[in-house]
C-alpha cells in the first residue's frame, strides 16, 4: 500500500482513538481545552512515521504502534510551535494561538501521555522499549539544538541536529520499531539505521528548501519562516563557511528579502539541494541491497520517491 491511500485509511483509526481519549477525560473543561490539539493531529500530515512502522511490521493492521508514533509527533508539533511562536500549522491556527501557551503545553503533555498509553498496548519487549526511549531522547536532544543553534552555527552542529531531530525520529526508529513487532535480525535493524539516516537527512534538507521556495498556502505556514526565526539550516551553515563576514553583516540587517537573496546568490540553496540529492542516491543504493521482503522494499522505494518529490 502506498502512503496516500494508507494515510486516508489511518485517518479513521486515528480519529477514533482521539475521540475515545477525549471522552475518557474526567472533566468537560479538559475536553474543550484539548480538542484543538486533537484537531491538529487529525488535520493532515504525511503520516510518515506510522507508515514506516507498518512497513517494518509488514502488517498495516498493527494500529497501536502506529497511533503511538503519530500522537508522539502531535506532542512534538504542539510544543515546537510554542517554542517558535508559529501562528500557522497545516494551514490553520496553531494550538497555542487558539488556547494560549499554558493550555497548549498541557495539550502537548496529553498527547505525550496518550502516545505512551498506546505504545504500552503493543506489549513491547525490552529491545522495543529501549528503541522507543531512544527515539524520544534523540528528538528532545534535537529540539534543544534547534532552540540553541543560530544561522552562524557550524555545519557539524546543524547536521547533528538534522540527524537527531529528523533522521532517527522520523525514519530510522519508526521503521525499526515496526521490524521489532515481528521477527527481525540485527542485519535488518542495522540496514534500517543506514537507510533512515540517508532518507531522513535528504528529507530535512528538502524541507528546509521548501520553506524558501513555496508559498504560504501550499506549505501551510509562512514562507521564509526559518529565516525570519533565525533557524540554523544547511544553507546557513554553508554561508557561514563560504562568506562568514558578509553573512554576519547581512544577518544584522534583519531584512528577510536581502538575506534570502544573499543565500541564493552565493549558491547556498543549490549546495543544500546537492547534498540532499547525494543522500537520496545513497538511499537508492541501499535499497538495491535491502534485506527485507520485496513488498517492504517496494513500499520503501515508493515512500522515498514521495518524500523527494513533494511540494508541501
Amino acid at each position: 500500500m502506498k502512503i496516500i491511500p494508507y494515510a486516508n485509511i489511518f485517518q479513521k483509526t486515528l480519529k477514533d482513538a482521539l475521540s475515545d481519549s477525549l471522552l475518557a477525560l474526567p472533566h468537560d473543561s479538559a475536553k474543550v481545552a484539548f480538542a484543538p490539539a486533537a484537531d491538529l493531529v487529525l488535520r493532515g500530515g504525511k503520516r510518515i512515521r506510522p507508515y514506516l512502522a507498518a512497513i517494518g511490521a509488514d502488517d498495516f493492521s498493527r494500529n497501536n504502534l502506529q497511533i503511538a508514533l503519530e500522537l508522539l509527533h502531535g506532542f512534538a508539533l504542539v510544543h515546537d510551535d510554542i517554542m517558535d511562536n508559529s501562528p500557522l500549522r497545516r494551514g490553520s491556527k496553531t494550538v497555542h494561538t487558539e488556547v494560549g501557551n499554558d493550555l497548549a503545553l498541557l495539550s502537548g503533555d496529553w498527547l505525550l501521555m496518550l502516545s505512551h498509553e498506546y505504545f504500552s498496548k503493543t506489549n513491547p519487549h525490552e529491545a522495543a522499549q529501549k528503541t522507543w526511549s531512544a527515539l524520544q531522547r534523540e528528538v528532545l536532544s534535537g529540539q534543544v539544538l534547534d532552540a540553541q543553534l543560530t544561522p552562524q552555527s557550524s555545519m557539524e552542529n546543524v547536521l547533528q541536529k538534522t540527524y537527531l531531530k529528523t533522521a532517527t525520529y522520523s525514519v530510522t526508529r519508526p521503521l525499526q520499531l515496526g521490524l521489532m513487532a515481528t521477527k527481525t535480525t540485527n542485519q535488518q535493524l542495522a540496514w534500517a539505521e543506514a537507510w533512515g539516516t540517508a532518507v531522513g537527512t535528504a528529507f530535512q534538507l528538502m524541507d528546509d528548501l521548501l520553506d524558501t521556495q513555496s508559498d504560504s498556502e501550499e506549505v501551510g505556514k509562512p514562507v521564509l519562516n526559518d529565516i525570519m526565526e533565525g533557524k540554523a539550516t544547511h544553507y546557513t551553515a554553508y554561508a557561514q563557511i563560504q562568506k562568514p563576514e558578509k553573512h554576519k553583516a547581512i544577518l544584522d540587517t534583519k531584512n528577510i528579502e536581502q538575506i534570502h537573496a544573499f543565500y541564493a546568490e552565493i549558491g547556498a540553496y543549490a549546495a543544500t539541494q546537492e547534498v540532499a540529492q547525494k543522500h537520496h542516491e545513497t538511499a537508492l543504493t541501499l535499497l538495491k541491497n535491502c534485506p527485507l521482503s520485496e513488498k517492504q522494499h517496494n513500499s520503501l522505494f515508493d515512500l522515498l520517491h514521495f518524500l523527494m518529490n513533494r511540494t508541501a
